[in-house]
């Protein structure tokens, strides 16, 4: 499958540096640590437009799942599978591409592609809950997760983000089913990134056990870290020989083959034991994290640190020593792991046209430049001098003009593609810079000054964010009459209001996705609401947006029906003030 590579803006070449037998199925790492500085102005917030291919011209996509692409801090999570991985391998990187959305999760290309080779799969990267499933399973399969008596809020980890467990009592339980299918192979491999606060007594990363009839876990005791099976008879077989360090990030694997358990820290094998048992699946219990048990009444050796990058596969086909080597070299440090190319236009050209100076009745002519990024950067222009009509279809444009004498023209230029910035200096009584259409990309207008009597047009910007800043404009000046069709700003319908499910709802028709909680606070968040606990966003954004009084039942009581938080209290509409009941709605509701 290929894309159509023009009709993208850009594109980039990320290379890996790692020498590697050829590995099958390899779920690769792509952090901002690899990312070209344009990104962040050229892409889509939230990396809709973002698209990978093994070629330059589009060919051979690769499905990518974008966990976090966030414009505004520079941070990005995003995987791709490759089918074969090799030394030297590479991938474009597509993006600049308005209006597109991430490819569906159940798609060719979408998420759940990703982890067609797993289990179940947890980037654990929502914010703290105890929602039921509010932990997704990123294959698609359907084992989302429950956090039980989770507080602490998500932390940053090595890279996204992570859970934080506090050591008494929190985890998060994830479907019993998961554990007769970790059975029917009677092999598995799971792995997870791992920052203990301490090492004091035992602590599970993942377990699953029943009355002391424990099927799988992956502990820390003390300075050793342990991986077992549970067999019949209650026979547990174990590989253990230190390497729990608290306050570091450690990646841990445990493969079961039938025959051998070997567990892995950081990319190296620890240890490894032999049995001919069979992976006990009877009286089958949910998986925890966080806990050696998600069975209730059953749950212990809480463990005390941060968890993310969960991930289970019910056989070993494809794995190796290699494979789990090259994991951890890649999750552990993506900057060393890849290198990034020089930014590139998806189609060839590139022109820069500037003029040092452009005597008496010169004519620049008409040009139309069709590809690549372009720069017209007069330094003056004289009297009676016409720069014409440019038509700039694609690439970047910057338009910078120190000074443009009385009389002078810079025509009509239309500009279609890219991110666009214009930085008049200053502009002398009756010039006119035409009447300039933007229809893509950010677009930023900073003047000067404008003397008297100055008309910039008439621009109309109908994508992404537009942010006027003029310094200042003297009497008489006019900007035009800007037309916004898009903005950042988002507004709840009345009817999409009367739950906080409702809201995250209509939310997720838009541009968000997650559960509830998540795609709530993503919205609070486009608004420019710091960050915070969950109810003080709300609390913020309901005081923003003008009701004023009461709890937050009655500020969120009265956002719901649209009417003045003094008629509530504590939720229930009151009669008291100038306004009868009837006149705006039942009495109690």
């Amino acid at each position: 499958m290929a894309i159509t590579a023009a009709d993208w803006g850009r594109r980039v070449e990320i290379t890996t540096t790692t020498t590697v037998a050829t590995l099958s199925g390899f779920v690769g790492l792509i952090t901002e640590a690899n990312l070209p500085s344009e990104i962040w102005t050229l892409a889509i917030n939230g990396g809709g437009d973002l698209r990978v291919c093994e070629n330059s011209d589009g060919s051979n996509q690769l499905p990518l799942q974008v966990v976090s692409f966030v414009t505004g801090t520079s941070k990005a999570t995003l995987w791709t599978r490759f089918g074969s991985f090799a030394t030297g391998q590479s991938l474009w990187l597509f993006y600049d591409k308005a209006g597109e959305v991430k490819p569906s999760f159940g798609s060719t290309f979408g998420r759940d592609a990703v982890w067609a080779d797993y289990l179940a799969a947890f980037n654990l990267n929502e914010d703290v809950n105890t929602t039921a499933d509010g932990y997704v399973d990123s294959t698609g399969n359907g084992y989302d997760g429950t956090g039980v008596s989770m507080s602490l809020p998500s932390v940053t980890a090595n890279f996204g983000t992570a859970q934080d467990f506090d050591g008494s009592g929190d985890l998060i339980q994830i479907p019993e089913l998961l554990t007769d299918a970790m059975g029917t192979n009677n092999t598995f491999v799971m792995s997870a990134w791992v920052n203990l606060d301490n090492t004091s007594g035992n602590q599970a990363v993942i377990g699953a056990s029943r009355s002391f009839r424990r099927s799988y876990f992956i502990e820390a005791q003390t300075s050793d870290y342990i991986a077992m099976v549970g067999v019949s008879n209650n026979t547990d077989e174990t590989a253990a020989s230190g390497g729990a360090t608290a306050s570091q990030w450690q990646l841990l694997h445990s493969v079961w083959d039938s025959s051998t358990l070997s567990l892995y820290v950081d990319g190296s094998l620890l240890d490894s034991v032999t049995s001919s048992t069979v992976l006990r699946t009877t009286n089958s219990r949910p998986t925890a994290i966080g806990s050696v048990s998600g069975q209730s009444g059953n749950e212990g050796d809480f463990l005390d640190g941060q968890v993310h990058s969960v991930r289970f596969s019910n056989g070993v086909a494809g794995w190796s020593a290699n494979k789990i080597a090259t994991e951890e070299s890649n999750q552990s440090a993506p900057a060393s792991f890849w290198t990034t190319g020089t930014p590139e236009n998806t189609v060839s050209g590139g022109i820069v046209i500037v003029p040092a100076s452009i005597a008496s009745a010169e004519s620049f002519g008409s040009p139309t430049i069709t590809t690549g990024v372009v720069l017209i950067s007069p330094v003056a222009i004289a009297t009676q001098e016409s720069v014409g009509s440019p038509v700039i279809s694609t690439g970047a444009v910057v338009i910078t003009p120190t000074a443009i004498p009385s009389l002078e023209s810079v025509g009509a230029p239309i500009v279609t593609t890219q991110g666009i910035t214009i930085q008049p200096v200053a502009i002398a009584t009756e010039e006119a810079v035409g009447a300039p259409t933007l229809v893509t990309g950010i677009v930023i207008t900073l003047p000067t000054g404008i003397p008297s009597e100055e008309v910039v047009g008439d621009p109309v910007v109908q994508l992404i964010l537009q942010i006027v800043y003029p310094n200042g404009i003297p009497s008489e000046q006019f900007v035009g009459r800007p037309t916004v069709l898009g903005g950042a700003s988002i507004v709840i319908p009345v009817d999409s209001r009367q739950t906080w499910n409702a809201v995250a709802t209509y939310l997720r028709k838009l541009v968000f996705e997650g559960q509830d909680n998540d795609v709530i606070t993503a919205w609070f968040r486009s608004e420019g609401l710091e960050e915070g606990a969950y109810n003080d966003l709300w609390n913020k954004y309901l005081l923003q947006r003008g009701f004023l009084d009461g709890t937050l039942t009655d500020k969120y009581a009265a956002w719901r029906r649209n009417i003045p938080t003094a008629l509530f209290d504590n939720g229930v509409l009151t009669c008291s003030g100038t306004l009868s009941c009837e006149e705006i709605i039942p009495c109690g509701e």
